[in-house]
C-alpha cells in the first residue's frame, strides 16, 4: 500500500527511522512548551525494525524556521503511529491513538500538549484504527470523519467530543477495491465535495474513474455521486487561489498505467470555482504537459501552481511482474511546477529528484514537503513548497515527519 498525505508507503517503512538526535537553541522549547507567541504542533514517527514497533512524538515549537532545533527529551511519546488531527481555524486539536479507534482533545500550554476530557472511541462505528489524519471539518461544532474501510462519513462535534450520526455512502463502493476518500476536501458554499478513487491493494490494481461526492452540509445529506471515467487513481483535490480546483492522477496511477494494469492515462480534472461538479468540458493528459513522460501526485505551489512528479524512465528499472509501488519508490520523480493560471510547466531544479511517494502538510496557511535529513534516515526536514521564492527549507526533526500544524 501507498499513502500520501501525511503517511508512509510499505516501501518507506522498511527503511524508517530507527533513532533520535537534537539540541537545544534559542528556538527550543521549555519544559515541553512554547515560551510565547505562536505555536506549531510537529509529529513525527520512529521505526524500530528489530521488534517491528512504531512510536510516535509530538513537540510543540514556536517557529518552523531553519533554526529551530527539536530536543527530543521534549516531545509527547505515544505507542504506535498516532494521528494529529487540527483544525487551524478554531484551534481545535486532536490526539487519534496508534492503538485502537480512541481520539483525545488536546490543549497547548506552558507545559506542552494536555489532554483535555475523556476520548471518544469510534469503534462501535466499525472503526478499528485511523488511516489517515485528515478530517472535513464544517463549523465550530461539526466535522466529518472519513471512513472508507465502511464506506461512510462519521458526524462529530469537535467541541462536545461526541459522535452525532453517520452518513453511509453506498455510492462509492465497487467489488474489489477499496474506496479511498480524499485527503483533502472542497467547500462549496453549504456544500462539501470530495473524491473518490478505486484501489485493489491486494492485485495492484486501479479502477479508471474518479468519484466525487457531494454533501450538503446543512442536512448531512448526499445531494449525488458523480463519476468521471477519463482517468483514475485520483487521491486529493488541490484548490487554487482563483477559487478552481484541480485533481490530477497520483504517480501510483501512473505507474499502474506504465505496468499495463491501468488502460486511463494520467490526466487532470477540474471544478471551477463556485461549482460542485466535474467541468464537463475538461480533461488534460498530464504527458501533454511534460513531452510524453510518465506524470502524477500533486501538491499544491501556492497561488494558482501545483507541483507534480515526472518520470525519468532512462534513470529507472522497469520490469514485467513488478508493483507499482515499486516504480514510484524509485528516487528518479522529478519535480514540475505547473502554473495554471499561464498552463506552462518546468521542473522544479531547486528539489532534486525522489521518490514519488509524497508527504505534504498544510499548515498555516502554507503547503511543506518533507525530505530525509541524513544517511541514516534518523531525521526529516520540512520544506516549504508554497513560497514566492521556490522551495525553502525549514526545521528539521527526529524521526518521520509525519503530522503538522499550527497551533495557535
Amino acid at each position: 500500500m501507498i499513502c500520501w498525505k501525511n503517511g508512509l508507503s510499505s516501501l518507506a517503512l522498511s527503511a524508517a527511522v530507527v533513532g533520535l538526535t537534537g539540541c537545544s537553541s534559542d528556538n527550543a522549547i521549555e519544559n515541553g512548551g512554547p515560551k510565547a507567541g505562536p505555536a506549531y504542533i510537529v509529529s513525527t514517527r520512529v521505526f524500530s525494525p528489530g521488534v517491528d514497533e512504531r512510536t510516535s512524538f509530538l513537540y510543540v515549537v514556536d517557529s518552523l524556521d531553519a533554526t529551530t532545533k527539536i530536543e527530543p527529551s521534549a516531545g509527547l511519546e505515544m505507542p504506535g503511529s498516532a494521528r494529529l488531527f487540527a483544525d487551524e481555524e478554531t484551534g481545535w486539536i486532536a490526539i487519534g491513538s496508534g492503538e485502537d479507534s480512541t481520539i483525545t482533545r488536546y490543549s497547548v500550554g506552558s507545559n506542552g500538549l494536555s489532554p483535555v476530557g475523556d476520548p471518544i472511541s469510534l469503534q462501535s462505528y466499525g472503526v478499528n484504527s485511523h488511516w489517515s489524519d485528515d478530517l472535513y471539518f464544517i463549523s465550530k461544532t461539526k466535522l466529518y470523519y472519513p471512513d472508507r474501510i465502511n464506506e461512510q462519513l462519521l458526524i462529530i462535534d469537535p467541541e462536545a467530543m461526541r459522535i452525532t450520526g453517520t452518513i453511509a455512502l453506498p455510492q462509492t463502493s465497487r467489488e474489489g477495491f477499496q474506496a479511498n476518500y480524499s485527503y483533502e476536501a472542497i467547500h462549496r458554499a453549504g456544500r462539501l465535495l470530495f473524491s473518490v478513487g478505486w484501489f485493489d491493494w491486494n492485485n495492484d490494481k486501479i479502477l479508471g474513474e474518479t468519484g466525487l461526492v457531494v454533501i450538503d452540509t446543512n442536512t448531512d445529506q448526499v445531494v449525488r455521486v458523480d463519476v468521471n471515467d477519463s482517468c483514475g487513481g485520483i487521491t486529493t483535490p488541490v484548490n487554487l487561489a482563483s477559487g478552481d480546483t484541480y485533481l490530477l492522477s497520483s504517480a501510483l496511477a501512473a505507474a499502474n498505467h506504465r505496468l499495463g494494469r491501468l488502460a486511463a492515462k494520467p490526466c487532470a480534472l477540474r471544478i471551477l470555482a463556485n461549482e460542485d461538479t466535474f467541468d464537463p468540458d475538461y480533461a488534460r493528459p498530464l504527458a501533454d504537459l511534460v513531452g510524453g513522460a510518465l506524470a502524477g501526485e500533486p501538491v499544491h505551489a501556492g497561488g494558482d501552481a501545483l507541483y507534480f512528479r515526472v518520470f525519468d524512465e532512462s534513470s529507472a528499472n522497469v520490469e514485467d511482474g513488478q508493483f507499482s509501488w515499486d516504480i514510484t519508490g524509485q528516487p528518479v520523480w522529478s519535480w514540475v511546477r505547473w502554473d495554471v493560471s499561464e498552463d506552462a510547466a518546468v521542473v522544479e531544479k531547486a528539489l532534486a529528484p525522489s521518490t514519488a511517494d509524497v508527504v505534504w502538510f498544510r499548515a498555516d496557511k502554507r503547503t511543506f514537503g518533507m525530505e530525509w535529513a541524513d544517511q541514516a534516515n534518523t531525521r526529516t526536514r520540512l520544506i516549504e513548497l508554497s513560497t514566492s521564492e521556490g522551495p525553502v527549507e525549514r526545521l528539521t526533526a527526529p524521526g518521520f515527519l509525519q503530522g503538522l500544524t499550527r497551533a495557535r
